[in-house]
């Protein structure tokens, strides 16, 4: 009894040869046949030469964002967002759109910082300049002017008693 599935190397159908002086590729093609270009397969993570990157405008906008979810007040994400979203604008034409969006948050928060400092800063000289405004003792002693001085007909005679000392008698 013979197996339907295996044939014996001397029944295998041969390939056909193609015209003759044409050479052969590899794998018995014939030049010219459809699919002689084999399958471009990168291992190792590589990405394929000639192919689009867009690395930079994909960090640059990721920054951008996590400024806004966390890193708002340090100084260097936005920055770094910044020069790769600028980066990414001349190097990666397909990541265009990702990269303006990423510059976009990025300056805004750079804004955000300033305006802070700004704010910051003035409050620190609002609060040194308003400890003047407050009289202190040493300073607003009252003044020896006579023109100033109380009408001495309404202030209170002194009284001639003792004043009491907390024995009953």
């Amino acid at each position: 009894m013979s197996n339907p599935y295996y044939e014996s190397p001397s029944q295998q159908p041969t390939p056909p040869s193609p015209a003759p002086g044409v050479p052969l590729q590899p794998y018995g093609q014939a030049a010219g046949q459809p699919y002689d270009q084999p399958y471009a397969y990168h291992a190792g993570g590589q990405a394929p030469q000639g192919g689009t990157s867009q690395g930079l405008s994909i960090t640059s906008l990721v920054l951008g964002v996590a400024n806004f979810f966390g890193f708002g007040f340090l100084l260097i994400p936005p920055i770094a967002g910044v020069i790769l979203g600028h980066i990414g604008l001349k190097k990666e034409p397909a990541g265009r759109g990702m990269a303006i969006a990423g510059l976009v948050l990025n300056y805004l928060m750079l804004l955000l910082i300033l305006g802070f400092v700004l704010f910051f800063v003035w409050a620190v000289i609002a609060a040194g300049d308003s400890s003047d405004s407050f009289p202190s003792p040493s300073t607003h002693a009252p003044s020896m002017d006579p023109s100033l001085s109380p009408d001495p007909s309404l202030s209170p005679e002194p009284s001639s008693s003792p004043l009491p000392t907390g024995r009953v008698v």
